[in-house]
């Protein structure tokens, strides 16, 4: 109730909720109208929103910064247009699995015409890890291919729970054919993949440095 009285005015909200039950379809649908009430709002940290309150984020006119959680399951909207979120700069994707596959949907589901920089943590502790590396390599392929269509983004990040770093030099996954589907980021300014292992010949930085001349920061590997 409190949120509902200042809704109008906030700019910067956190919602962290730990649910012990699947929410009702009330409580839901008590949480997206709020959110659609917040017409000031510039930054959103809300990892715990399911798609159906996602929808109601892309009609906030301010909403520059969001961070939210894709859950496996598909985020679709019906045989209409894909949403848009129009004002958006900044995005962070918080995945519980290395699947893409909820990935694939959220991002065939909205657009982000005015994106500049997104991240996707991988924070994985339940699943085994795989034996061969070239599982991962597969997941990134389809990852890589999805990002390539944002034209708009400056900074990317890939962010992985460290028990890939297990992966001895041999297990590389992260090579030039791989990264080459990101050379449409023109733009690109900043690449961010870490814990991941990779094998490059020096040959292949140069035509990192031509594929984006632009780039200013880049951290490949496991630290």
């Amino acid at each position: 109730d409190a949120v509902d009285i200042c809704a109008k005015s906030l700019e910067v909200f956190e919602l962290e909720v730990q649910w012990v039950e699947d929410p009702s379809p009330s409580t839901y649908q008590k949480i997206s109208q709020t959110i659609s009430n917040m017409s000031a709002l510039q930054a959103l940290s809300a990892p715990c929103l399911l798609p159906e309150a996602l929808v109601h984020l892309a009609s906030l006119p301010k909403l520059e910064w969001l961070l939210t959680e894709v859950y496996p399951i598909a985020h679709v909207r019906g045989a209409g247009q894909k949403c848009e979120f129009g004002a958006l700069k900044v995005l962070t994707l918080v995945s519980k699995t290395r699947d893409v596959g909820a990935l694939v949907s959220f991002f065939e589901a909205y657009r982000f015409p005015n994106l500049s920089s997104l991240a996707i943590e991988f924070q994985v502790y339940d699943e085994p890890v795989p034996q061969d590396a070239r599982h991962i390599a597969t997941y990134l392929n389809a990852l890589f291919a999805i990002v390539s269509e944002i034209s708009t983004i400056c900074t990317f990040k890939v962010i992985t729970t460290p028990r890939y770093a297990a992966f001895t030099s041999s297990d590389s996954y992260l090579d030039l054919p791989l990264l080459s589907q990101l050379f449409g980021l023109r733009d690109l300014q900043h690449l961010e993949i870490t814990q991941l292992p990779f094998k490059f010949a020096p040959s292949d930085v140069s035509q990192l440095a031509l594929a984006w001349p632009h780039m200013r920061v880049l951290l490949l590997g496991v630290f």
